[in-house]
């Protein structure tokens, strides 16, 4: 969360927020519990990215992340 706080490149970006989809659609792991609530601690980066006009690949990855932590 803290690398997509900083300014990076697109596909830079777009790497870093599918890593955090993985992280986060763990299915039924500890430690997807525990990155669905460091992801929540950023929810401004991802509506950011969300609302941003970036790629498809961004605005879709940011998607996910904060549907996963609607809840």
């Amino acid at each position: 969360m803290a690398a997509l706080a900083g300014d990076l490149s697109p596909g830079v970006r777009f790497v870093c927020l599918d890593l955090l989809c993985g992280l986060v659609f763990n299915d039924g792991d500890d430690s997807s519990k525990a990155c669905q609530e460091i992801a929540r601690q950023g929810l401004w980066l991802l509506y950011r990215d969300l609302w941003s006009g970036a790629l498809p690949g961004i605005v879709g990855c940011a998607y996910y992340v904060l549907r996963v932590n609607r809840g």
